[in-house]
């Protein structure tokens, strides 16, 4: 894990529906106290940005590093193509 700008990023290999092949999907965690001292700083305004930030990372929560796709399939799932389809 790799923390930066107030969210941790691990990181995992998926299938991209974009790229058509195995690629590094990046997963951002939030560091809610961070937000919340900013909250506090800017009296309750910064809790609308908190807020989007937060629900946008649970929606989305994993993206590819190559594309920006959000949509990632993961080797274990049914859905997934067979190995080394598209490269």
């Amino acid at each position: 894990m790799v923390a930066t700008g107030g969210m941790t990023k691990e990181k995992t290999k998926a299938y991209c529906r974009k790229c058509r092949h195995e690629q590094l999907f990046v997963m951002r965690k939030m560091h809610h106290g961070l937000h919340f001292f900013f909250s506090l700083v800017t009296l309750g305004l910064w809790l609308v940005s908190w807020l989007a930030l937060y629900v946008g990372l649970r929606l989305n929560p994993w993206s590819c590093q190559q594309c920006g796709d959000v949509n990632p399939i993961f080797p274990d799932k049914p859905d997934a193509p067979p190995r080394g389809e598209g490269q």
